[in-house]
């Protein structure tokens, strides 16, 4: 996250948020812009994408995706039994995992924007 939010600062492109591969991306480009001078989230917001523990004690608490892991390990531990057992799945079934917005202090109040 540090090295992309350098790179991302000396492309020169103008930006007002970033959204991260993943948390621990996130956390790392949020330090970076801190350690130059560049506030989270009143020039930059940020987001990432786990909703991993820390991302509630670092500051700003950083704004993330939370995709329901234990529904997904649940299902894949009942595919996999069923499987085990020579069961079919049933392949007219869908099944969607749709992640969630954990809305903490790393971006701005819809409405804040200039």
């Amino acid at each position: 996250g540090k090295a992309a939010a350098i790179q991302l600062l000396n492309s020169n492109e103008t930006f007002t948020a970033v959204v991260a591969y993943n948390d621990n991306m996130a956390i790392g480009a949020m330090n970076e812009f801190l350690d130059q001078g560049i506030a989270v989230p009143n020039d930059v917001s940020v987001i990432g994408f786990d909703d991993l523990f820390f991302a509630t004690t670092c500051r700003p608490a950083l704004t993330t995706l939370h995709y329901p892991i234990r529904e997904m390990a649940a299902y894949a531990v009942k595919l996999s039994l069923s499987l085990c057992n020579k069961e079919l799945p049933d392949t007219n079934q869908l099944h969607r995992f749709i992640p969630s917005l954990v809305t903490r202090s790393s971006v701005k109040p819809l409405g804040a924007f200039d």
